[in-house]
């Protein structure tokens, strides 16, 4: 594993760390990944434009995990959180989480980025934290659903214990005007369980059209 630290801030002291941002994003950039756009400053979602206009990951609701390269002392990863806006006894974790290629070897993500993010959450006195994953990363909601029962096949040392104890939720969640497939990361596991529930039912997308059937005379 490569010498890595994890550096901790918000919107409202991002500026110092901005040059070493913008060099990692165009490494993000080249990346033809669709959700690269949303690294950027891309209008009202991208990452550095909530920073700008504190629109999100501020002292009060958030915080920002910034993943260094030891060595290099570049930025490799980034991964923000804060309260989950639905419901604040949850944090939303994983937000624009992106690590670089080379460093995706050894649970680096879990270890360093989510794990910081799931420290504030600790810290906040939340009682977990909730990570979404669009259509095109729902793979990622599906092995984590596999290692949560225990059933599939051995997924490999890629995926740590870290996700073992998930809770996923069974359908797609209206999350900031998008569906979104979501678990949770317990602190307070019989909590979680609950607010799994009411989640599913207020925030729950049907994935099939409600068909009434006519009744026959």
């Amino acid at each position: 594993m490569k010498p890595l630290r994890v550096e901790l801030t918000t919107a409202n002291d991002f500026d110092q760390y901005r040059a070493d941002y913008n060099l990692f994003l165009r490494k993000v950039e080249n990346d033809k990944s669709p959700a690269a756009i949303n690294m950027g400053e891309e209008n009202n979602v991208g990452f550095l434009f909530s920073i700008r206009h504190l629109k999100r990951w501020t002292k009060d609701n958030g915080e920002i995990a910034l993943l260094y390269d030891n060595v290099t002392e570049n930025i490799v990863g980034v991964s923000a959180v804060e309260t989950l806006y639905i419901n604040p006894l949850l944090g939303s974790g994983g937000n624009r989480c992106w690590l670089l290629p080379d460093y995706r070897s050894s649970n680096e993500i879990t270890t360093y980025l989510l794990n910081a993010n799931f420290n504030w959450c600790k810290l906040s006195d939340k009682v977990g934290m909730v990570l979404t994953f669009n259509d095109h990363n729902k793979w990622i909601y599906d092995t984590v659903k596999k290692l949560s029962t225990n059933s599939g096949t051995t997924l490999g040392t890629v995926w740590s214990k870290w996700w073992s104890d998930c809770i996923t939720l069974p359908h797609r969640i209206r999350y900031y005007n998008t569906r979104q497939w979501a678990i949770i990361k317990p602190i307070d596991r019989t909590e979680c369980l609950k607010l799994a529930e009411d989640i599913d039912k207020r925030y729950g997308v049907r994935d099939t059209p409600y068909v009434q059937m006519e009744k026959v005379a």
